[in-house]
Parts: structure tokens; sequence; C-alpha cells
């Protein structure tokens, strides 16, 4: 069973990904998930009924606290988000089509059983780092960003999803749930709006004024998802399979960009990579509190944590001492007061 399990992470799983992505995911899995399966007594050794039936969620938080005990490199409880993603990753791509597991497959995408992964991990006196949260995109990176989106090919139903959903992150700073959630008639072309509702009050929504482009864009991206001929399905962003969208739409995408940046510019990123789905939200939300947009109004429209928004205020403050200390510093200069202590 061991061979046929890591035949299908490195072969059926692994030859779908890119090297940088490979060497991510992989040996994570190889190395740890497929230890962890084989030390439980309670599965047989049929493939099919393991994935498709016995595993559950129990198995996903049990896998992730394998992984921390027996890696000794780990000391962050970022790992733990790391080992889920790859995890995730896995199913999605593989085990679903193969070994269809409704139960499991409801509680995609993985990483939202981090917090219950940590708490099994204090119970047994594991102690991890905090994890360092991840910045937001800059100005510079903003402008690399949307140039790679403007070049994504406007003929695949994929691409424009991707192209969609990273213009709406970066404008609106909406919560990825919520954007899966929306209904198709909850764009309204002829007005160029898109609805979004309230998480606890369904009946009341926001109407966001959409901009030129992204109106072009979801002209575009309305004829090829009649194309797909989704019978009956309501949902506004689906993928290829007609299954609702989640948080790795765009991670290869943003992954490839962020390669591309650093290629182009000839040194690697330093500290925690900007090209996430928070680096892209925090973007938009830095610039709607810049604007004197209420924190509270923020939450509502993005449905993020309030942690995420006091980042991005921490992220603000800064900035405005950096920009402050600057215009101070230049008038004192130009004082006489400063001019006769100089001599």
């Amino acid at each position: 069973m061991r061979e046929r399990i890591i035949a299908i992470i490195e072969q059926e799983f692994g030859n779908q990904l890119t090297i940088h992505k490979y060497n991510q995911y992989v040996p994570k899995l190889r190395d740890y998930f497929v230890p962890y399966l084989l030390e439980q007594n309670e599965f047989g050794k049929d493939i099919p009924e393991i994935f498709g039936k016995a595993f559950n969620r129990n198995c996903i938080i049990q896998s992730a606290v394998y992984y921390i005990q027996k890696n000794e490199n780990v000391s962050s409880k970022s790992a733990i988000d790391d080992f889920l993603i790859a995890l995730n990753q896995l199913f999605e791509h593989v085990l679903f089509i193969k070994y269809p597991n409704e139960a499991v497959e409801r509680l995609t995408p993985f990483a939202t059983l981090a917090v219950e992964v940590e708490d099994k991990l204090k119970h047994l006196g594991v102690a991890l780092k905090e994890r360092e949260a991840y910045p937001p995109i800059e100005q510079s990176q903003f402008k690399y960003l949307i140039n790679h989106l403007e070049a994504l090919n406007t003929n695949n139903f994929k691409a424009m999803s991707i192209r969609i959903v990273v213009k709406l992150l970066l404008l609106y700073g909406l919560n990825v749930d919520r954007i899966s959630s929306m209904q198709v008639q909850d764009y309204d072309a002829a007005r160029r709006v898109l609805k979004v509702h309230y998480r606890d009050f369904t009946d009341r929504v926001i109407q966001l004024e959409l901009p030129f482009s992204l109106v072009v864009d979801l002209e575009v991206y309305m004829r090829l998802r009649e194309e797909q001929n989704f019978q009956g399905l309501d949902l506004l962003f689906l993928k290829v399979s007609g299954k609702p969208v989640r948080h790795d739409l765009a991670h290869e995408f943003l992954s490839d960009v962020k390669i591309a940046y650093e290629k182009e510019f000839g040194e690697k990123i330093a500290g925690k990579n900007p090209f996430t789905l928070t680096g892209l939200q925090k973007y938009a939300i830095i610039n709607m509190i810049l604007e004197g947009m209420n924190q509270s109004v923020i939450i509502a429209l993005t449905g993020l944590k309030e942690h995420v928004i006091n980042d991005c205020q921490r992220e603000v403050d800064k900035q405005s001492a950096l920009n402050r200390n600057r215009y101070i510093n230049y008038k004192i200069r130009g004082t006489k007061t400063f001019e006769m202590l100089s001599q």
C-alpha cells in the first residue's frame, strides 16, 4: 500500500505541479502523511476504502499533528497551515476525483482546521511560535500583478475566473468565501453593479459600482460561463468542474507571478510572501483606511476578521509615521536654528 500511495503523491499529483510546488508539497505528504496513514490500525489496505469512506475530519487534524510532532524542523504555527494546504491540494487535484468523499470535501479548505490542530498540540504540550502576518503587496508589485492579469487568456474560462477574482480582492478586499457564495443574479450587467450580501443579514446587501475594467471582464466571463453549460448551477463563480471556487483558485497564478517578479528584479522577496490572497486583501484594505473608511464598514464589506483590519491599520500608522518624520525633518532643516547649529 505504501508504494501505491507514494505513486499517487509523486506521480498523479506531483506531475501536475511546477518544480517549486512539487518541492513545497510532495515531501510533506510523502515523508509524513504516508507514514501517518500506515500507522493507523483502523485503516485497511484498500485505498478506495481509506480515502472514499474511512478518512474524515479527525484524520486531517491528526495527520497535521503527526507532521508537527515528527518534523524536527518546524517551529512556527505557520507549519500547520503549510501542511494543511499541501494535503488540501492533494485531495482537490487527485483524491476527490478518484475517491469521492463528500464529508471530507465539505471541510475544504483544510486550513480552516488549523485552530483545532493547534488545540491538540497545546494539549500534548507542543509549543509553537506565533505566525508572522502576511504583508500587503506594495505599489510596484500591484502594477506588476495587474500586467500579468491583463496578459491572461481571455478565451479561457479558468483564466478569466482568476482575473476577476484577483481584481475583486485588490479593489474590495473581499473574503474568498464571500466571493464563492455570490449568485448569478448578484451581478447586474445593466447597472454595472455587484451585490455583496451581509454575512448575518442575507436580505441586506452592499451594491458595488464596478470599474470599467471589471465590467468588460465580467461580460467576457459570463459568455464563457454560458458556454460551459452549468445547467441548474446559480453560483456566479465556478470551477470548470462546476464546483464552487475555493481559496486555491489563484494560488498557482500568484506563485508564478512571485517567481517571475523575483527573477525580473534579480532578488528574492525578503520575509513573508506578499503575493497571497491575504496580501491582496490587505492592499485593498490599506487603501480604504487611507481614504478614511470606518473599520466596521470595512469588516461588513470584506467579511474579514478584525485582526486582519488591525494589521492593515498598523501598516498605515507605520507609513504615516515615516511620512511625518520625513516632512518634519525636511521643514526643520530649513529653519535658521538648524542652519546655525550645523555650522
